[in-house]
């Protein structure tokens, strides 16, 4: 996990641990962890980026904390399988 922040959070106060541990036994506990991690590391105004997104973990993870995103993925499967879930969750939205 990288993240870059301004100075000005840290003069407000804000700090966060440097590890962050999330037991894998049960299934979702990656979106758990990654929806744990977008909605205390960034603002609602700001834009989460994932390089290496998969299947969309954290893309699904931070339209679940209103943040903006982007993804890349340079395996057409899974970059189809995260376009699908982010498709569903806003079809589900709209329903």
């Amino acid at each position: 996990l990288l993240w870059f922040i301004k100075s000005a959070m840290i003069s407000k106060g804000n700090c966060f641990m440097d590890k962050i541990q999330f037991e894998r036994a049960k299934e979702g506990n990656e979106q758990i962890g990654a929806e744990y991690c977008i909605r205390h590391i960034t603002e609602p105004a700001d834009i989460v980026l994932d390089p290496f997104a998969g299947s969309g973990t954290t893309l699904v993870a931070a339209y679940k904390q209103g943040r903006d995103y982007f993804g890349c993925e340079i395996d057409k499967d899974r970059c189809e399988s995260a376009r699908s879930r982010i498709l569903e969750l806003e079809l589900s939205k709209k329903a």
